[in-house]
């Protein structure tokens, strides 16, 4: 679960900091709208056929991005990615792995992000700028109690040593 958080944190980066554009038709003017690639084994990536799809504002029609397109290939890439990189995440101290998801919510919270998220949300689901802000506080919110909640030790009273605890940490498992 906590890599899956990481996993969202880096997304949400490549989301909203993507260089990479392409030329999108409107009605009254040519614009430039975001491009989206996949992001595969810490790197931006095309999908290996090239495809893409036009993200649009649903309530207006507007094209307000592109984004790759993956295929079951890009996904099995995804996912083979993820298996390599667990070994590490699996090694990393229950304090390193919240470390890494507190920068996650940082960077989340920084104003930079606070902007773009912001103006996403209306843009690519019509959802109001009140919506907007509740999902960037609650995402924030959600990161932090997530880095709280699931990196700390819980103790038991030892069911075999009178007198003794249990430590127990929780473990990464696998990739989902």
């Amino acid at each position: 679960m906590v890599s899956d958080y990481y996993r969202l944190g880096l997304f949400l980066h490549t989301r909203l900091h993507s260089t990479l554009t392409i030329a999108a038709e409107h009605p009254s003017d040519h614009i430039m709208a975001p491009f989206t690639p996949l992001f595969i084994d810490g790197k931006q990536v095309h999908a290996k056929h090239g495809g893409t799809f036009e993200v649009r504002n649903p309530y207006s029609g507007q094209v307000v991005g592109t984004s790759a397109s993956a295929t079951s290939e890009d996904g099995i890439a995804a996912v083979e990615a993820a298996g390599k990189a667990f070994p590490a995440w699996q090694q990393k101290s229950p304090a390193e792995r919240r470390d890494i998801i507190f920068k996650v919510a940082d960077l989340w919270q920084s104003d930079k992000y606070k902007q773009k998220v912001i103006q996403a949300v209306p843009e690519e689901t019509a959802g109001s700028s009140s919506w907007a802000v509740f999902n960037w506080i609650s995402s924030t919110l959600l990161l932090r109690g997530v880095s709280l909640d699931k990196f700390k030790a819980e103790f038991f009273p030892s069911a075999l040593v009178p007198g003794a605890q249990v430590v127990a940490h929780r473990r990464a498992m696998g990739v989902m």
